[in-house]
């Protein structure tokens, strides 16, 4: 990826687990309420690519995110009960 030019931020690298999952910890203050929810896409066609930074634009507040995480793959081969995450295939 850096073959393109010089990132605006370079996180690509090694780093701890417990460091990952701190570096949403911004976006989610003591004391505002979340509300989470999800949808399995088995690809990323171009109309989803329009349509989540069109929802985004509209969200009714700026701590609004929209994560798009990958599936399926090496993540698929996990047995679905073994680890505290399942549904890890897309449908």
């Amino acid at each position: 990826m850096r073959a393109f030019g010089p990132p605006a931020v370079d996180l690509v690298g090694p780093m701890p687990y417990v460091l990952l999952q701190q570096l949403v910890d911004a976006g989610y203050p003591a004391g505002v309420r979340n509300h989470w929810t999800g949808d399995f896409l088995a690809s990323l066609p171009d109309e989803a690519i329009d349509v989540l930074p069109r929802f985004h634009r509209s969200a009714p507040s700026p701590l609004t995110q929209i994560l798009t995480l990958p599936g399926g793959g090496t993540l698929a081969r996990v047995p679905d009960g073994a680890m505290a995450i399942g549904q890890r295939r897309a449908v």
